[in-house]
């Protein structure tokens, strides 16, 4: 038998060293990466093309008019400055309301859509003005229709007596091309045929959706699906090891955004209260991050704490929602 050199040992050693340095650095590397820190904050950043506007580029990325502007103070909705960057809010945190058919949140002006084992989905609208309010409360759906025909209410016709008994199929009918009617008098989801008010109080109370929008919900929805209308300015909610807040302007406030006026910071009532219960005993919350959060209601789900979280979270559908057209 030969027996190896010196050199040759000195050589076979250096190997499984450099063998067992690789390995930890790997080892390492996998434990850095999962438990990074979580991102500050889940938004889409996208850079303003020539002629391009803010609410041209929202609709495009599945979002309304008011939060695409409240994303993004300071920045000129219709003249954006070429190359910059803005901040879309392409994702959100769901409403704390059941999961299991369609929840219209008034306050963000989003509809959320779960069906069975597919991805939920999350859809911007247009909903009620100040004296014709969404009303809040369970609902259904009890009727469907494609190319509907729209009857102006007596309210209407009195307030415009230039407007026809009825308004057939085409591009003249406020109801654009399809229609889910509720069990609640009046009270309809459907398209339209001004889609500059979606993601604005600008309806009698419906639920308006993109013409883009509302083909695809109309297939997925059938007759009996439940419908929970909220209204939910503050919500909180864990991803990926962190805890966020996402905190949407007050009406008022809305309104001030819509017509690009400044607004007055306040914090929402709740606040505090939910955002806690959101993080249990096992978080560490930075409550200055969450005051930030609340005064300028950007919209968007906002980093506040890292921690455990709460096991009554396990098992629970995915919260953490795509805009559809994202």
């Amino acid at each position: 038998m030969q027996i190896p050199s010196t050199q040759t040992n000195h050589r076979a050693a250096s190997t499984v060293r450099a063998m067992f340095c690789l390995l930890g650095a790997l080892l390492l590397s996998a434990c850095a990466s999962a438990f990074a820190e979580p991102p500050e904050r889940l938004v889409t950043v996208y850079t303003v093309q020539p002629e391009e506007t803010l609410p041209e580029i929202g609709r495009r990325h599945g979002l309304g008019y008011v939060e695409v502007l409240a994303a993004n103070p300071g920045v000129h909705p219709f003249v954006p400055d070429v190359g910059s960057q803005v901040v879309l809010p392409t994702v959100h945190l769901p409403p704390n309301a059941p999961s299991d058919g369609v929840v219209v949140n008034v306050a963000d002006m989003r509809l959320y859509q779960w069906q069975g084992e597919d991805a939920p989905r999350t859809y911007p609208i247009g909903i009620g003005r100040e004296e014709l309010t969404t009303p809040a409360g369970k609902t259904k759906i009890v009727k469907k229709a494609a190319n509907p025909i729209w009857y102006p209410t007596p309210r209407m016709r009195r307030e415009d007596p230039t407007l026809p008994r009825a308004v057939g199929p085409g591009p003249d009918n406020p109801l654009g091309t399809h229609a889910l009617y509720l069990d609640v008098d009046l009270l309809r989801i459907h398209g339209t045929n001004r889609p500059w008010g979606v993601g604005a109080r600008t309806s009698s109370g419906c639920v308006r959706l993109y013409p883009e929008d509302i083909p695809v919900l109309y297939e997925r929805l059938p007759v009996g699906t439940p419908v929970y209308i909220v209204d939910q300015e503050v919500k909180a909610d864990w991803h990926q090891g962190g805890l966020y807040v996402e905190v949407h302007p007050a009406p008022d406030q809305a309104d001030a955004i819509e017509f690009s006026r400044p607004f007055e910071p306040r914090l929402p009532k709740d606040l505090v209260r939910i955002v806690a219960e959101a993080a249990g005993e096992n978080a560490t919350v930075d409550w200055d991050k969450v005051k930030e959060a609340g005064l300028k209601r950007l919209g968007y789900p906002v980093l506040v704490g890292i921690g455990t979280e709460p096991v009554s979270g396990a098992g629970q559908p995915p919260r953490l929602m795509a805009s559809a057209a994202y």
